[in-house]
């Protein structure tokens, strides 16, 4: 791993949303048992990993038929979505010095972009939430693109609309999956610790060009300040 990169000759920041800006894994974590405990089921693997894969819709049908409950398919994804949003809208907040680091990218005159696989709707409210919204030049949304991201693509296209190249830009993300498509890009790839990652922890720290822990690590910020 290498232990620094040049920040001075970056000038296109990348930055995933969920488990990289917002520490907001322990929802999608929790979400399924939690709603389940609610009726008195108890879920198990096979629907935890339906529920991580699926679109929500089409997890909430499958949730709704496999447990017999007293609500369609539908009422469930109303449920879900009307939750999702008040967590993404008023309760999730951002990683540890997120926030000024988007500001110290902005004040030195960097480009911003949010690469997500998220809905626009749900990153757009977390944003605004926090008051950084305004300092995104490109949102980057799952409901917006034809691919997704394992696709090199959707990175690429990051860069075109920030009028940039992957040789000046560096892209935050937190797991191997990323890690991986970053390396097809290519493009430099810092790597923030979550817990929802923690199986891969070795490997991340050895391969991603950068590893921290939050986003107050001098090493991010030109070799002039940190956040302390």
């Amino acid at each position: 791993m290498v232990q620094s990169l040049d920040f001075a000759v970056k000038n296109f920041f990348l930055f995933d949303m969920d488990g990289t800006l917002a520490d907001s894994m322990w929802l999608w974590d929790n979400f399924l048992g939690t709603f389940l405990e609610s009726y008195k089921k108890k879920g198990d693997a096979e629907a935890k990993i339906k529920f991580d894969t699926l679109p929500l819709r089409e997890s909430a049908e499958y949730i709704a038929k496999r447990y017999g409950l007293p609500l369609s398919g539908e009422d469930i994804f109303r449920e879900w979505t009307a939750e999702i949003q008040y967590k993404y809208w008023k309760e999730l907040g951002l990683k540890q010095g997120a926030r000024q680091y988007l500001h110290y990218l902005k004040e030195k005159g960097k480009k911003i972009a949010l690469v997500t696989a998220n809905h626009r709707e749900l990153a757009e409210g977390l944003l605004d939430h926090h008051d950084v919204l305004r300092l995104f030049d490109v949102l980057v949304c799952g409901d917006q693109m034809e691919t997704d991201k394992s696709d090199p693509e959707y990175y690429r296209y990051a860069l075109r609309r920030m009028g940039g190249t992957a040789e000046y830009a560096v892209l935050f993300e937190d797991t191997f999956a990323a890690l991986r498509t970053a390396r097809r890009v290519p493009v430099d790839t810092v790597i923030i610790e979550d817990f929802s990652a923690r199986q891969d922890r070795d490997d991340l720290m050895e391969k991603a060009d950068l590893y921290i822990r939050d986003f107050k690590d001098s090493r991010l910020y030109c070799n002039d300040e940190s956040m302390g």
